[in-house]
């Protein structure tokens, strides 16, 4: 229990970031750019979670754990968007049907898509790909040379996303280049073997003391990068992204270690309320606030994203489990047919 409260408490943070970096990047303050780079980061911290839980389990019906993952990830997306399309026709008469096939096949991480409320959703295709790879992991996993494959990836991987950063702007739609999937796919892939140790149970205060000091030294670093190389490919895919990385290792530690001392029942069911729909505030929050922004006041337009992208979220969490439901319903009654 304790550590799935810690793993909650991680995971709504990382919803957290990623809604502050969309309602961010419609304003204009100081440092606004490198605490863009910071929020965005929440991402890694899921990816990474994903890759924590699953190297947890040993999957032994791939198709039917495929199935499971592609109903939980891709349904609520599907039928989002469905309600999105019809939104931005009737206020922004705004539609293009190619948009329909990208999500219906989940490629809108890959191709590029026009819906104002789906763009961001890029990451379900990053997330699906990880996926993808997570039979390969767990192969590996069972394997009694899996150090030496570990130290070979790490060995191939961290050149190859130098090289990436320097030699091609290809990658995933919204700016996220090849190096970056690189870092993405690696984070799910040490989250997969090397999450338990990274964050232990019983956790010591001793050990958050040494990761906030290297959390300290890599801001630091980022911050004095931030305003010598700005701009430079230097820092824009490599500084940053490693730096970003122990940052967000330190926030994964804390928040762990939080979670593993909180004993109020509230807090508990208040933060596993949260984490419940996370994933739905992630897919409604940027249609929600494409809806408040321009037409209040910055006020306005933050608190009502905030506040309805939560009961939309939760809207879409209920219709997801009804329609899962009677989706499975129908299953079971061909099942029974037969």
């Amino acid at each position: 229990m304790k550590k799935n409260l810690s793993i909650s408490l991680i995971r709504i943070m990382a919803m957290t970031m990623i809604l502050c970096d969309h309602i961010i990047l419609h304003l204009q303050f100081p440092l606004r750019n490198l605490i863009l780079q910071v929020m965005n980061s929440g991402v890694l911290i899921f990816v990474f979670i994903s890759g924590y839980l699953y190297g947890n389990k040993k999957i032994e019906n791939w198709k039917r754990w495929f199935q499971k993952r592609v109903v939980k990830i891709c349904i609520p997306v599907w039928i989002f968007m469905l309600i999105d399309f019809l939104i931005e026709a009737a206020v922004w008469h705004h539609f293009d049907f190619r948009d329909v096939f990208i999500f219906s096949v989940q490629m809108e991480g890959i191709v590029t898509v026009h819906a104002w409320g789906g763009g961001h959703l890029w990451f379900v295709t990053l997330i699906l790909i990880c996926y993808l790879i997570t039979p390969i992991l767990q192969w590996v996993k069972a394997q009694k040379p899996k150090k030496i494959i570990a130290i070979m990836t790490l060995a191939i991987a961290f050149p190859l996303q130098i090289v990436l950063a320097y030699s091609t702007n290809i990658g995933m739609t919204t700016g996220h280049s090849l190096s970056w999937c690189v870092i993405a796919i690696g984070v799910y892939i040490v989250g997969y073997f090397v999450g338990n140790r990274l964050l232990p149970e019983q956790t010591s205060i001793q050990r958050i003391g040494i990761i906030t000091t290297f959390a300290v030294v890599a801001a630091v670093i980022v911050l004095i990068s931030n305003q010598r190389f700005d701009g430079e490919i230097i820092y824009d895919r490599i500084i940053i992204y490693y730096g970003l990385l122990i940052i967000d290792f330190w926030i994964c530690a804390v928040l762990y270690w939080i979670g593993e001392r909180i004993r109020s029942n509230k807090i508990k069911q208040l933060i596993n309320h949260f984490d419940s729909v996370s994933y739905e505030i992630y897919i409604v929050h940027v249609l929600v606030m494409n809806l408040f922004y321009g037409r209040f006041n910055t006020l306005v337009y933050i608190m009502g994203t905030l506040v309805f992208s939560y009961f939309t979220a939760w809207a879409l969490h209920f219709l997801t489990l009804f329609i899962q439901k009677q989706t499975s319903i129908i299953v079971k009654q061909k099942r029974v047919q037969r």
